[in-house]
Order: structure tokens, then sequence, then C-alpha cells
């Protein structure tokens, strides 16, 4: 049987394709960034995050397309 792979990526593996800390990647999404690929969502005291596997391996393969033509 065929292991299906999920679109959603959990803090940890992305922190790990993107280089940073879970803690960094955390407080970025929180604050907006990286909306290219995720969010956060407060929910009253806590915090949850939503990355599309999809959405995030485009944008590292398009800044890893950036970086090699300068």
């Amino acid at each position: 049987m065929a292991e299906t792979i999920s679109p959603k990526v959990d803090i940890q593996e992305a922190a790990e394709i993107l280089g940073c800390t879970p803690l960094y990647l955390r407080v970025a999404l929180q604050n907006g960034k990286f909306s290219e690929f995720g969010n956060s969502v407060k929910t009253s005291s806590e915090y949850t995050y939503y990355i599309n596997r999809n959405r995030l391996m485009a944008w590292v393969n398009a800044r890893d397309l950036i970086f090699e033509r300068r």
C-alpha cells in the first residue's frame, strides 16, 4: 500500500526544511511572516499553526532559484 503524504507540515519538520528553529518559525507565523505557505490562529491563549507542504516546497525552491542567479 502506498503511503499518503499529508498536505500539512508540522512546525518541527518545516523548521528543519527552512533551516531555522521551531521557536523562530512559530513567532514568525504569529507575526504574519511566511504567509506564502502558512499561518497561525490564536484560540484563547494558544496558537494553532497550519503550513501547507506544497506551498512550503514551492517557496523553498523559488528562493533557491533566486540565490542561484546571484
